[in-house]
């Protein structure tokens, strides 16, 4: 997380993040970045809920806490953007309630490095 912190400020990109805690333990999170130059819009990178504490809609409601949030922090943006793996069917169903919109589908290629030769 350090490294990640120090590669967002030498970029410029200011990272907004909350977390949920549960007995002193963190049990979910999820953060949003504004690129430098990208006027009005921002970046979901994860969210994340502990397996123990699924189902209990922390997923939905660090989302809301970060959407009041960056209203009030960065009132410019206009569009925040996120993927999700299409088997996971939680977050879609979370990402869809708030208002996200299919955009564009895309694949991911994989190179295995761990095949017999």
């Amino acid at each position: 997380m350090r490294d990640d912190a120090r590669r967002n400020e030498a970029l410029g990109r200011e990272v907004f993040g909350a977390l949920a805690v549960k007995g002193g333990e963190a049990v979910a999170q999820t953060d949003i970045a504004v690129q430098p130059g990208e006027t009005g819009k921002a970046l979901q990178w994860g969210t994340y809920v502990h397996r123990d504490h699924r189902g209990h809609r922390l997923g939905l409601l660090l989302k809301i806490d970060m959407m009041h949030w960056l209203a009030e922090a960065e009132p410019q943006l206009k569009i925040i953007q996120t993927w999700n793996n299409v088997d996971n069917a939680f977050m879609i169903n979370v990402n869809e309630a708030l208002g996200y919109r299919l955009s564009r589908i895309f694949n991911m290629y994989e190179l295995r490095l761990d095949r017999p030769k």
